[in-house]
């Protein structure tokens, strides 16, 4: 997993041991719990108990940071060599960066990072279908709704993401 950078201060810094508490406490927020599958308050056991599980060649966590500051976490998990594929997410921890341009700095970042570097084909995104701002989002950043459901599948393919690319749909890349 390699530390990403971007504009405007934007960082992505792969997820360490020491990032855990500071994760914890973002994740228990209610802006953030309301739209994960698991809403429950998260204890720093569990955490601990997550971390220690965590198989770090199928999953990458990273802390998006501004100007130095953590704000949130982007992830691709359960990532599937053979197939060449994983599960995508985000989250902003620090509600006075909700709303901000820089999760749009971020994820293409860690598209291009999945897409080109690791050669991922494509890109899955499980979201709350009352979550109406982050389905926007997700469709916004070029995936389709493959099954409806509590939590609809999102997916992005590699090619969609080259043609996003070229039409300019990704801040910051070509």
């Amino acid at each position: 997993m390699k530390h990403l950078k971007g504009a405007q201060g934007v960082e992505l810094v792969p997820m360490g041991a020491s990032d855990l508490e500071n994760v914890r406490r973002w994740r228990n927020q209610e802006h953030v719990r309301q739209h994960f599958e698991y809403d429950q308050v998260i204890t720093a056991e569990m955490q601990q108990a997550w971390w220690q599980r965590l198989d770090l060649d199928r999953n990458c966590y990273w802390v998006l940071r501004v100007n130095g500051k953590g704000i949130g976490v982007l992830h691709c998990k359960d990532i599937d060599w053979g197939e060449r594929v994983g599960e995508v997410g985000i989250f902003i921890g620090e509600a006075e960066y909700l709303g901000t341009p820089y999760p749009l700095i971020a994820i293409p970042l860690i598209f291009e990072y999945l897409f080109r570097k690791l050669n991922l084909s494509c890109l899955l995104s499980k979201v709350k279908a009352s979550s109406i701002g982050n389905i926007e989002l997700n469709l916004r950043l070029g995936f389709e709704l493959v099954e409806e459901g509590d939590f609809g599948k999102y997916r992005l393919l590699r090619k969609q993401f080259e043609e996003g690319v070229a039409a300019g749909r990704y801040f910051g890349l070509q």
